[in-house]
């Protein structure tokens, strides 16, 4: 027995009236972009550079293509994500009022043209380490005249005059990677042999501490957008201003540079907490290790007390989550260390610093010329510290010759800074398409990049199966109507 459904009088065409209605709307969906497109990646163990972490190599002496000769015409210091110097205020004098052709701003400018990343510290450990004129100028302390009160105001306007000339020259170079906060205590580091001399000169430990903030204020001035770096002497120097420096430091987002690894050999059955709190600096700001010894070898210095270099970077990444390490106190060591050490530095590096990996992203199949397109994105840092850099997202598209056809950018809104280690964010951008752009089918392919100003713009290094040439991934398909 068959059943029939019945309806009142002039239901039937309103119910079929409606469902019409209804496939017309999802048609009209599914037509003006409804439907996402969806893909994911996998993470691969590429050895990553980049130049805000990683293993730094020291040079004073050589240029980029000397260094290359001496090579054997293979990139120099190959594991290196930065090449860093360090030299005497004397030797920054240039030819007239200039400082242009002084030999570190040859060199750095060398490596610079090269491609290479770059990071520089100026140091007076004594009146030798200044030009004439300006230690003429300034009234010596301590026997002999050798030592320098860095509070002198000819002292702070002469370093001024030179650290504004960098920054004018340099603050805004892609290749800039940090500049270490110098000019103060032997070759730098904030730390003075014989203290009483000082003292007896009229230092105190708030004198001390207003030094710093000078010479933070000093570096921001010129660097306002560089990472910078202190020694973290400063803040053991400042005895009961300790407290104060370190709220400065973490306040202002200063790095601070641990010389000889906190004193190796560290004495390891008791929690260098009070005595050397720099493994918790890294939750606030980057920490770079420098490995040396009294005879400038670096990490292979230490093998005369039984320690490999090996030891001595295992020792220091357990104890810490450093940005960086400085692999010697020579451009020799530093070099010794790519040579010798290729599988333990590749297999090391993603424990320094940040690590993205982009795992998945989704987004609209069609957009409107001129409307938004909204991604979502999702990351992993893979790596043992933040990255304490913001970095925007890069969105381009590119029609079926493969050509670029647009480029936009947008700050995720979870900003890079907090992408927390061995977590999974989930982040979304929202860029607006141009009008004027063709109606068709585009490729959408999207990276992070460092420096929207340089040109080209320069990528961040991901570990991420599948990026092109220039660090971009490839999404899918768009349909611009």
């Amino acid at each position: 027995m068959s059943s029939q459904t019945c309806y009142p009088p002039g239901q039937l065409g309103k119910t079929v009236y409606i469902a019409a209605v209804i496939l017309l709307l999802l048609s009209s969906l599914r037509a003006h972009g409804a439907k996402r497109v969806d893909r994911e990646f996998e993470k691969s163990a590429r050895f990553l550079s980049n130049p805000q972490c990683g293993w730094i190599a020291y040079n004073q002496n050589d240029s980029y293509s000397k260094r290359k000769k001496l090579s054997g015409e293979e990139k120099p210091f190959p594991f290196a994500s930065v090449i860093y110097t360090r030299h005497p205020r004397r030797a920054w004098e240039g030819t007239g009022e200039s400082f242009q052709n002084s030999r570190p701003v040859k060199m750095l400018e060398s490596w610079m043209q090269h491609g290479r990343h770059v990071a520089f510290r100026i140091f007076a450990s004594h009146m030798s380490h200044l030009p004439d004129d300006v230690a003429n100028s300034i009234t010596a302390i301590g026997p002999g005249g050798t030592r320098i009160p860095y509070w002198d105001p000819d002292y702070i306007s002469d370093h001024r005059k030179l650290i504004t000339y960098l920054g004018d020259k340099w603050a805004d170079s892609p290749h800039l990677a940090f500049v270490d906060i110098g000019g103060v205590g032997k070759e730098g580091r904030w730390f003075f042999s014989r203290r009483k001399t000082y003292e007896s000169a009229g230092l105190t430990n708030a004198r001390y501490a207003k030094l710093v903030k000078k010479y933070v204020r000093m570096y921001e001035n010129a660097f306002p957008d560089v990472q910078l770096f202190i020694s973290y002497k400063c803040v053991t120097e400042a005895g009961n201003r300790a407290d104060k420096i370190m709220a400065l430091l973490k306040e202002h987002g200063i790095g601070v540079r641990d010389d000889s690894l906190g004193e190796w050999p560290y004495p390891r059955n008791r929690p260098p907490l009070r005595e050397w709190p720099v493994p918790l600096f890294w939750r606030d700001v980057p920490v770079l290790f420098e490995i040396n010894d009294k005879k400038g070898g670096g990490i292979y210095g230490w093998e005369q007390q039984g320690n490999t270099p090996e030891e001595i970077l295992e020792w220091t990444l357990r104890m810490s989550k450093p940005s960086y390490i400085n692999l010697g106190g020579t451009a020799e060591a530093s070099a010794k260390a790519c040579r010798d050490m290729p599988g333990f530095l590749l297999s090391k590096s993603p424990l320094l610093g940040y690590r993205f990996v982009l795992q998945r992203i989704s987004y609209p199949a069609s957009v409107e010329a001129g409307g938004k397109l909204r991604l979502r994105a999702s990351w992993s840092n893979r790596g043992r510290a933040p990255c304490y850099r913001s970095y925007e997202m890069e969105v381009s598209l590119w029609d079926e010759d493969g050509q670029r056809a647009a480029v936009m950018y947008a700050e995720p809104r979870s900003p890079t800074t907090e992408w927390q280690p061995l977590e999974e964010v989930t982040t979304r951008v929202e860029v607006e398409v141009p009008r004027e752009i063709a109606k068709g089918t585009y490729t959408v392919k999207l990276r992070l990049i460092r420096d929207r100003s340089a040109s080209p713009a320069v990528a961040v290094e991901t570990a991420t199966k599948g990026e092109d040439e220039k660090g971009r991934f490839r999404a899918g398909k768009l349909n611009l109507r």
